[in-house]
């Protein structure tokens, strides 16, 4: 299984739960770059600025079924590149799981003293909106062929004092927003 997750704008790929195989962006053998405007990797701006103004992005990733490539989106229909079929064999019909979230790479993570490193905005998920990073109107295309919320969704943190993930939905959403982040070293992240 291959795993593909998209944040803010780095990709990161990997097929065997995180074992020992994964690449970043461009690192990854096999992507085809086509858009000449936006880069894979590359930082975005403006930023949004806690409790101020709030800046987003759309990212999509779909398969094109004439060639089983797997596509990557941005905005309203900028082509940034895709994935060929030949090199995501196990991507050849449909994926099985996607993942959204946040990384942190350090070499002082899951060790004492812990990275100082920040994800998402560097807030606790419990921050909510304004505060936390937050992806909103995630949506997957199952084989009903129709685009809608995953059926089965759950969260994980693997270090809870460091960093966490909430799946929260408030009466004026029709889905639930998900929040993540955290700041890494802290008073209860030593």
């Amino acid at each position: 299984m291959y795993t593909l997750m998209i944040s803010h704008y780095p990709t990161y790929l990997q097929k065997d739960s995180y074992k020992t195989t994964g690449c970043f962006d461009l690192q990854c053998s096999g992507f085809i770059q086509t858009s000449s405007k936006i880069a894979l990797g590359a930082a975005i701006s403006p930023i949004s600025m806690e409790l101020g103004q709030q800046y987003y992005i759309t990212i999509g990733i779909y398969m094109d079924e004439n060639t089983n490539n797997w596509w990557l989106i941005f905005g309203n229909g900028i082509t940034i590149g895709y994935w060929p079929a030949s090199t995501l064999n196990v991507l050849k019909n449909s994926a099985t799981m996607v993942e959204w979230g946040g990384q942190v790479y350090s070499p002082n993570v899951r060790k004492s003293p812990h990275t100082k490193t920040a994800m998402g905005s560097g807030k606790f998920a419990s921050s909510l909106k304004g505060n936390a990073c937050y992806m909103e109107n995630i949506a997957i295309v199952d084989f009903s062929t129709q685009l809608q919320y995953p059926p089965e969704v759950t969260t994980l943190a693997e270090e809870n004092y460091c960093y966490t993930a909430l799946n929260h939905q408030d009466g004026s959403e029709s889905s639930p927003t998900f929040y993540f982040g955290g700041p890494g070293q802290n008073y209860n992240c030593p």
